[in-house]
């Protein structure tokens, strides 16, 4: 499954990104500043 992600840096948007890795689903996070987004993953686009 893919996800698509807004607000990537927020608190939430964290917590999301984290549990839809975790799940292994493809996920492309949008954020402002995508440096803020502090860990990577391979399935991960910022």
């Amino acid at each position: 499954m893919n996800l698509t992600i807004f607000g990537g840096t927020a608190e939430t948007g964290i917590l999301v990104i984290k549990k839809a890795l975790e799940a292994e689903y493809r996920v492309t996070a949008f954020a402002r500043n995508p440096a803020k987004i502090s860990f990577q993953d391979k399935i991960l686009k910022s």
